[in-house]
Order: C-alpha cells, then sequence, then structure tokens
C-alpha cells in the first residue's frame, strides 16, 4: 500500500474516532492550517491534551520548507530536499519534540567536520590547529577594519553583543541595514568582521538588505554562547521517512485529522471572532478602473456577483454567493436577497431572513494606481473550529488572511537556489564536509551528503562517487532558466574541490523558490505576535514576532507551542512546558 494512501486511511479512522458520542461535551477544536515544523509542534501539542486538531496542508506531503522527496538514478532511489537540515544544541524545542516520538536517532553526532574554505585554502573550524588559523585570519580581517586594539575590541563587542534583548536591539538599530550599522561604527563581533560570508550563508541575502537588529539577535543565538553551541546535528537522510511520515502517524494515531492536498481558502470570522475556515482554490477575482459612491454589483459569468461598496473613507466588498447553498445574491434597496430559497441579508452581510445562517464573505478590496482590486472567494463548506492556527509561510499567509491581518501584507520573502549533484567519483578523506565560501561567484553553503546520510552514503559506497549539495545565494541571475542556473552552480562545485574538476555528473536537481522569510531592514513590522487582534486567530512561523530570542525552525517550533498554549489557557488544559533557553 502506497504510503500517501495509508495516511488517508489513518486520516479517515482519525477523523471518526474524534467525533463525540451523542450527549457528550464535546472538546475544543481547533484547525491548523500548515504541516510544517510550526503547524506539527502545534497540533502534537494540542492532540496530546485531548483538543479536537484537524490539520490541513496545501501540498500532498507534510513537512513544510523542510519536506524532502525521492527521486531515481538508474535502479537507484536517490533524496531530494529544499536543502539539507541541522539542528543545533539551541534548538530545544524542536529537539524535545523529537526525542518526544522517538526521532532523535534521525540526526547525527554533533558535527566536526564544519570548515571554511578561503581562497588560501580551508581552515577547519574544530581542529586547535584550525581554530588558531581562525582566530588569527580574525584578528588580521578586525584589525584592517580598524578595530584596535582588537583583544579590548572584541572583549567589548562580545559583551555588547551577549547583553542585546529582542526589542533592545530592534529600539536601538532595528530598521537599519547590517551594511549602515557597520558603516556607523558596530561593535567587533565574528559576525561583523566576516559579514558578507554570514549574511549569505544564514540569510541568503548580502548585508545590504538584512536587519541589523536580526543580525544581531542571530550571531547571539546561534554563536555567543560556549563551544556546544558552535556544533551542529545534520539530519542523516530524508525528512520525510526520518521526521515527518513518523509524526503524521503519530498524530492520527490520537484522533487528530489530516488533510492533504487540500488549500485553505479563507479564516471566516463572525461577529469579530473566528468560526473556521473554508477550503478550496479560491475563485478570479475582479478589477475595476473606477468604483462610484455607494454599492456596484458586479456580475461575471458562470460565477456568483461581487458587491462593491465605496464611501468617502472606505471600500468594502462581498461575495455574491450565499452562504446556505451557494446560490447568486442580487442587490437590494437593503442589503442582498437570494431568489432561490428566500434568504436575505443587510449591507453588513449578516443575515436576516430565510435559511442562511452565516454571513456573507468578506473580500479583500484595494484601490490601486491602475483601478479597484478584489481578490476572489473560494468555494467550499465552512470548516468549523474554536481557534485557527496559521502556520503558514509568507505568502501562504498573506494569500489566506491578508484581508484580516493587514499588517502581514508588508512581509516579503528571499529567493533560495540550492542544487544536489551525483558524481562518477568522490574527493579525499579528510575534506571538511561542511563548509562556508568566501570566494566563489554564487556559492555559499556546500556539503558532502554521502558524509552526512545514510542513503547517500551507501550510493557512494557502492559507485565510488559523490553525493554534494551546493547552497548558492550570491547573485543568482533573475532570468536564467534551470539549465543555466545548474550550469553556474557546478562552476562552483568543481572550482570548490579541484579533484572533480573531470568528474561526470551522473544527475543534478535543482531547488529554487522563493519561500523563505526576508528579514529585510524593520521587516518587523508586519510581524505580528502568536495571540492576534483577532479572537481565535493564532500565528506559528518565524516571522512571528515573540521576545525569545530564536530563530528559523526553533522559532517556528517555539511559536507553534506558544499557539497551542494560548488556546489550552482559553479552554483550561494542561499548558505544554517552554523549555529554558540555552547560552
Amino acid at each position: 500500500m502506497l504510503r500517501r494512501t495509508f495516511l488517508k486511511l489513518l486520516a479517515a479512522a482519525g477523523a471518526a474516532a474524534a467525533r463525540p458520542a451523542a450527549g457528550q461535551d464535546r472538546p475544543p477544536r481547533v484547525v491548523v492550517v500548515g504541516a510544517g515544523p510550526a503547524g506539527f509542534s502545534a497540533a502534537l501539542e494540542l492532540i496530546e491534551r485531548g483538543v479536537d486538531v484537524h490539520l490541513i496542508e496545501a501540498e500532498a506531503q507534510v513537512g513544510g520548507k523542510v519536506k524532502g522527496w525521492t527521486e531515481t538514478l538508474g535502479d537507484a532511489e536517490v533524496d531530494v530536499e529544499h536543502g539539507i537540515h541541522g539542528w543545533w544544541h539551541q534548538y530545544v524545542h524542536f529537539t524535545e519534540l523529537l526525542k518526544r516520538y522517538g526521532l532523535d536517532g534521525a540526526l547525527n553526532p554533533p558535527d566536526k567536520r564544519g570548515v571554511y574554505r578561503w581562497p588560501g585554502g580551508e581552515i577547519d573550524a574544530n581542529s586547535l590547529s584550525g581554530l588558531n588559523q581562525f582566530a588569527r585570519l580574525f584578528k588580521a580581517e578586525a584589525l584592517s577594519l580598524g578595530y584596535a586594539p582588537f583583544a579590548t575590541a572584541y572583549r567589548d563587542g562580545m559583551r555588547w553583543l551577549r547583553g542585546l534583548t529582542v526589542d533592545g536591539a530592534r529600539q536601538a538599530i532595528g530598521g537599519l541595514s547590517v551594511a549602515e550599522f557597520h558603516a556607523r561604527g558596530a561593535p567587533l563581533t565574528l559576525w561583523r568582521t566576516f559579514a558578507r560570508i554570514a549574511s549569505h550563508s544564514m540569510y541568503f541575502l548580502p548585508p545590504e538588505e538584512i536587519d541589523a537588529a536580526e543580525y544581531a539577535l542571530a550571531e547571539q543565538f546561534y554563536f555567543a554562547g560556549g563551544s556546544r553551541n558552535l556544533r551542529c546535528r545534520w539530519l542523516r537522510g530524508n525528512p520525510q521517512s526520518l521526521i515527518w511520515e513518523p509524526l503524521a502517524e503519530a498524530f492520527v494515531a490520537q484522533g487528530g485529522r489530516l488533510s492533504l492536498a487540500t488549500r485553505v481558502a479563507e479564516v471566516v470570522v463572525e461577529r469579530g471572532r473566528v468560526i473556521g475556515v473554508r477550503t478550496g482554490d479560491p475563485l478570479p477575482g475582479v478589477k475595476l478602473d473606477d468604483v462610484p459612491a455607494g454599492w456596484t454589483q458586479v456580475d461575471r459569468e458562470g460565477l456568483p456577483p461581487v458587491f462593491v461598496f465605496r464611501d468617502e473613507l472606505h471600500l468594502t466588498a462581498f461575495s455574491g454567493r450565499c452562504t446556505h447553498a451557494g446560490c447568486p445574491l442580487t442587490l437590494v434597496e437593503d442589503g442582498f436577497a437570494c431568489p432561490c430559497h428566500g434568504g436575505r441579508f443587510d449591507a453588513e452581510g449578516r443575515p436576516t431572513a430565510g435559511p442562511p445562517r452565516e454571513p456573507l464573505t468578506r473580500l479583500f478590496v484595494d484601490q490601486g494606481a491602475d483601478g479597484v482590486h478584489v481578490e476572489g472567494e473560494g468555494l467550499s463548506d465552512l470548516i468549523p473550529a474554536d481557534a485557527v492556527i496559521l502556520a503558514l509561510d509568507v505568502p501562504g499567509l498573506q494569500k489566506v488572511a491578508g484581508d484580516l491581518l493587514p499588517e502581514v501584507r508588508t512581509l516579503s520573502t528571499c529567493r533560495e537556489t540550492v542544487a544536489r549533484f551525483w558524481l562518477d567519483r568522490d574527493v579525499p578523506e579528510g575534506i571538511g564536509h561542511a563548509c562556508m565560501f568566501t570566494d566563489l561567484p554564487h556559492a555559499s553553503n556546500g556539503f558532502l551528503l554521502h558524509r552526512l546520510q545514510d542513503r547517500a552514503r551507501a550510493w557512494a559506497a557502492q559507485t565510488g562517487g559523490a553525493v554534494i549539495e551546493i547552497q548558492a545565494y550570491r547573485d543568482i541571475p533573475t532570468d536564467a532558466d534551470r539549465e543555466a542556473l545548474l550550469d553556474l552552480i557546478e562552476a562552483d562545485l568543481r572550482a570548490a574541490w579541484p579533484e572533480l574538476a573531470e568528474a561526470t555528473v551522473l544527475k543534478r536537481t535543482l531547488t529554487d523558490g522563493r519561500t523563505f522569510t526576508r528579514f529585510a531592514p524593520g521587516w518587523y513590522a508586519g510581524a505580528l505576535p502568536v495571540e492576534t487582534a483577532v479572537p481565535g486567530l493564532l500565528l506559528a512561523g518565524d516571522h512571528v514576532h515573540i521576545e525569545r530570542n530564536c530563530h528559523f525552525m526553533e522559532k517556528a517550533v517555539t511559536t507553534g507551542r506558544l499557539a497551542a498554549n494560548a488556546v489550552l489557557r482559553d479552554h483550561g488544559r494542561p499548558l505544554a512546558p517552554i523549555l529554558p533557553e540555552r547560552r
């Protein structure tokens, strides 16, 4: 049986098990939208405490930006991801989640072969000689930037870095770019000295495009602690089989409902509070050159109409689809009427007569330079919920809730370009298997996956080849097609490992997306807290504002747990533990 079929059968069984018997008090109902790290974090904390949870994912598989899949190379299956992921010592909540479900074995032991690839050669960041070599380079670079005496400047810089708080950093340097902050005389730290390396490696962007507060807080989180903080546990293989499918099965086995390949069109709000979500692909929107004062009915062939209202201060739009049976409405003097079943709605979209019990769907409307734009609505039944947790990336959040939470429309994303290569020969033993590059045109990070991941290791042992991932975040052309991008990245690979200059590439893959949060200067103006101003609507993800200093996957899992706790608190249930930070 295919695993996807198995999961669907489990989901159906879970749905039946989750329905309370007649006459029983039902548990709280929560819809979690997005089955990545944030969504699973929230869903599992809730289901463990007896909450009725429906986890909805738009893709055909779970995992979000941390998902993986398999492709074929000859007779062999090979693993592909958005990029290899590592768990740092500071990832307390994500690591605890894995341990709780017996998945800690999915991670390698702490990494001991991280290196920096400089024009002059390779520096092993974990050997004593390599550390001494790096320390000399660090001091020379700092002195060239004017930080003298070095020891005093570095001591003061680390004191400043360790004393940062989230709000304090944003008040002091938030809104500045990293480049602007450094030009004004930033304290001496490692990331200050090697800004162009750290910015591309961690944030996929140059220093001119990253918020200075976010950057400094990330350096505190990742590098200002003890020596354990500098080591990472890399995932041993495909995240689907090692993490996400086991977590999905555990979630369903506890009575959770899991819907894959299901797109949430909107969050439904009634009388100021969330009452559920609608699923389905949204209908096309409309564009009007102008809208006169009062109500305008916009008819669409084969689709329900759209109603748009304008006064001196506002633009308002409703779907013309009756919430009882989907019939098209007509505009009447005091609101809207359904000719099919006698339903009536007032000018606020509230049902006033007939069968309809739910208000009309409010549509997002915006006055642009080229006219008035009204987004389309979804066509589906309501999935009722006492709370909705949106554990989505930035594009998904904007699409689903941009009308309810207009601040999130200011958030943006950056490009992530990752290639994997299967080659017919290996590099010598002893070469570092996790590299940061300083002198290549496009490549920022590189990984010898056949030294880190089980299936890649087995393939390389059988063939004598190598599996290498290149994360290319520097100067990626916007107009290059897939093969041209792979050619550019492959050239960097051969330059990084001259031993592979004549190697034959047996297979290469590319993931080139724009879903990762862009932490541009002042990005947090669109960052909302876990608990939004809309009762019953909560957020989770690395774009959410919290006081705790954590980043990327750990922030996603932490905010998922915080969102679950907000629901549990409101319904008088035991809270999930929030673990102390590691420094």
